[in-house]
């Protein structure tokens, strides 16, 4: 586009041209800028690099077991108009009925996955970040001394996934630290122990 091709005002040529400017001002200092941390007064200590696709897993499995709940009224349906056999309304009300069991239990499984640990500056307190049962994110605030170490309870952080308990026998996490995601080794070893 030439900019004999541009209408004469110049409101609209100004406005066509700083689409495509580029602010060339030069920073004061050569370091990154520094995220902002969610949490005023807590520093990430871990974040999950694979939490994503984990969420994604889990919202794919709310859509699946809605479709289990779908078909076993379809079958119903077609039995009442005798399109098929009371043995195969069966069979398919037997498989939909173990698929949402095994969705169920997925979903337990991922609701108690970390995806972000934070820790306070004084460092006595922690956010857990974790993934709900319908995949969304849901943040639990607990002291360090009601996390167990993970000596104490048998549990390495060298293996895939660990558990962080507390001292509510009902109350445990998932966490991967092998495959990556630490971002303070120091303030992870004060939360769970040294390894």
């Amino acid at each position: 586009m030439t900019s004999s091709t541009l209408p004469s005002n110049s409101l609209v040529k100004n406005n066509a041209l700083r689409a495509f400017s580029v602010s060339c001002v030069p920073r004061k200092d050569d370091t990154p800028p520094k995220a902002a941390e969610p949490f005023e007064g807590f520093t990430t200590v871990f974040m999950f690099p694979h939490i994503v696709k984990v969420r994604a897993m889990c919202r794919l499995k709310l859509y699946q077991t809605g479709l289990t709940f779908c078909v076993v009224p379809l079958y119903v349906a077609m039995l009442a108009t005798g399109q098929i056999s009371p043995s195969v309304l069966g069979v398919v009300t037997g498989l939909c009925g173990v698929t949402t069991l095994m969705l169920f239990s997925i979903g337990e499984v991922f609701r108690r996955v970390v995806g972000i640990i934070y820790i306070s500056d004084d460092k006595e307190h922690v956010i857990i970040s974790h993934l709900t049962w319908f995949g969304h994110r849901r943040d639990f605030r607990v002291e360090i001394r009601d996390i167990i170490l993970s000596e104490e309870i048998g549990e390495s952080r060298e293996s895939a996934y660990w558990k962080i308990k507390f001292h509510d026998p009902y109350q445990f996490f998932i966490i991967s630290t092998k495959f990556g995601g630490i971002r303070s080794k120091e303030d992870l070893d004060l939360i769970f122990g040294r390894q």
